[in-house]
């Protein structure tokens, strides 16, 4: 059941072509994580049958700028 078609569950820039999905333990539902763009924050949604959720964020390691120059 979809209680708010159209709706943005996130409304940030995400970093292009940097998903990944995970089939859940329940055998049923999804795990997808995507990184933000120009940082280091990771975001976590479960993806159900009928909703997706963000379910949290982590920051992992250092920032990853490809746009950068190299030093």
């Amino acid at each position: 059941m979809v209680t708010h078609k159209n709706k943005s569950v996130y409304t940030g820039q995400l970093y292009q072509c940097d998903l990944h999905a995970v089939r859940h333990s329940n055998s049923n539902d999804w795990w997808v994580m995507m990184v933000g763009y120009k940082n280091n924050t990771f975001y976590r949604f479960l993806v159900q049958q009928d909703s997706v959720f963000l379910y949290g964020t982590q920051d992992i390691g250092p920032i990853d700028d490809p746009g950068a120059a190299a030093l």
